[in-house]
């Protein structure tokens, strides 16, 4: 039950991240003036309001418990979950193996890392824990869409982008449950996926680009302000949710 209430947080949060809410006007006056009024019976179409917005929040506990208790509309909400731009599907079966050597992104290009922050709209953050990274990658032109940090010989690589992106940046096809929630450092929600995967990148013309999973499979998600951080290598959950507490 609380795995279930996690996701809906998580998609009610996301979802607050593309809404403009406008500043809440002052009613303060308005509000003290009612209170001193007498009491009014409500009329009939208030009260047909009220019964309507019943009936309303009746179905949406029902469509709740439902998910909740019955098996295959649980497997269809949660075959497809957006989270922090990165979009997870488990309809599909995990591959077998590994490819001996990722497939290059989009205008992959090298630089260091203060080019790397002047260049980015987002605020690039290290893993301390790691030390400085090895190799710096810019991602799908410039500015880029995504920053890559390379450590420990390439075989552990942090990935940043601006979560807050209409088109999900990358689409994760996990296969079965396929992931699991777990709490960063802090408290914060973040996805462990701990297996092979396919993961398909979207470049800024929305073209989708298929490869196998890096390095060895086990990645970990999550999203520090408006940035997405993906954590991916041949690390434990222990070790992996230690490297994103360093992240800053």
């Amino acid at each position: 039950m609380t795995d279930r209430l996690d996701v809906v947080e998580v998609a009610l949060r996301d979802l607050g991240a593309h809404l403009a809410v406008p500043e809440p006007p002052d009613v303060t006056d308005a509000v003290l003036a009612r209170l001193d009024e007498p009491p009014a019976r409500p009329r009939f179409g208030q009260s047909r309001l009220v019964k309507v917005a019943a009936v309303v929040l009746a179905v949406l506990v029902a469509l709740g418990a439902l998910i909740t208790v019955s098996p295959p509309v649980r497997a269809a909400v949660l075959n497809l979950l957006r989270f922090a731009g990165i979009e997870l599907r488990t309809d599909s079966a995990p591959p077998a193996s590994l490819p001996p050597s990722p497939a290059p992104l989009p205008n992959e290009r090298v630089v260091d890392l203060p080019t790397a922050r002047q260049l980015s709209r987002f605020p690039v953050a290290v893993a301390e824990a790691l030390g400085p990274p090895e190799r710096v990658l810019l991602i799908d032109g410039t500015p880029p869409r995504m920053v890559s940090l390379l450590y420990r010989g390439g075989t552990v690589r942090l990935d940043q982008f601006d979560g807050t992106l209409d088109l999900a940046l990358y689409k994760k096809l996990v296969g079965g449950e396929g992931f699991d929630w777990v709490q960063r450092p802090g408290g914060e929600p973040a996805i462990w996926v701990d297996r092979p995967h396919e993961v398909v990148y979207v470049d800024r013309d929305g073209h989708e680009h298929v490869e196998s999973a890096r390095l060895s499979g086990r990645t970990l998600i999550w999203q520090a302000g408006n940035v997405t951080m993906r954590l991916e290598g041949d690390l434990s959950v222990g070790e992996a949710l230690e490297i994103a507490g360093s992240v800053r």
